[in-house]
């Protein structure tokens, strides 16, 4: 360990091994720590390793996901054989996987309208994207929670990923929605 004091007034400090390190250097050594360790902290409990995930199979729409099997417990298959609803082990947060038809050939924009409409209602998108293959968008709901849905698009089938969750718990969420979200793949 070093004394605050000493690197503050420029001296140069010895290390175990003999070597000797310069006040410079050894701050960007601790500021660098502190990063490592809060990072470590924050996403530890929720970056998925390769082998605690899991995967759900939809065969009515052809589509995969993988899901951090150690976070999320899934729920039974809804009964037309659309999706599923994942909850959080120790969160509120919660993951809806599902796919639909495009009955009526609505544009990527229509899509994008309707969904942005109806899972954040009044609330202003903080991130959209509307093209050929993919919507998607974020946004922060009046009750504080963020939503996240991505839904690919390939011919008239539809396959959707949303994400829920209390905006306080966006650091631990984060791994979770960008694994999962790329992820999602239809056949």
């Amino acid at each position: 360990m070093f004394d605050r004091a000493r690197v503050r007034r420029g001296m140069k400090l010895r290390l175990a091994r003999g070597e000797i390190l310069s006040t410079r250097h050894a701050w960007m050594i601790l500021l660098l720590a502190t990063e490592l360790a809060a990072n470590s902290a924050a996403g530890a409990a929720v970056q998925p390793a390769a082998k605690s995930l899991a995967t759900y199979a939809n065969v009515r729409y052809g589509y995969t996901i993988e899901y951090p099997k150690d976070l999320l417990v899934p729920g039974e298959e809804a009964d037309d054989g659309d999706g599923v609803v994942f909850s959080a082990k120790s969160s509120s947060g919660q993951v809806a996987v599902w796919g639909r038809y495009n009955a009526n050939r609505d544009t990527p924009a229509r899509i994008l309208r309707d969904e942005e409409q109806s899972a954040c209602a009044d609330a202003p998108p903080s991130y959209e994207v509307s093209k050929r293959s993919l919507v998607a968008f974020s946004c922060r709901t009046r009750k504080d929670a963020i939503v996240y849905e991505q839904m690919i698009i390939r011919g008239d089938t539809l396959v959707a990923v949303q994400f829920s969750y209390p905006a306080s718990e966006q650091t631990m969420w984060s791994p979770v929605v960008k694994q999962m979200a790329h992820s999602l793949n239809i056949e």
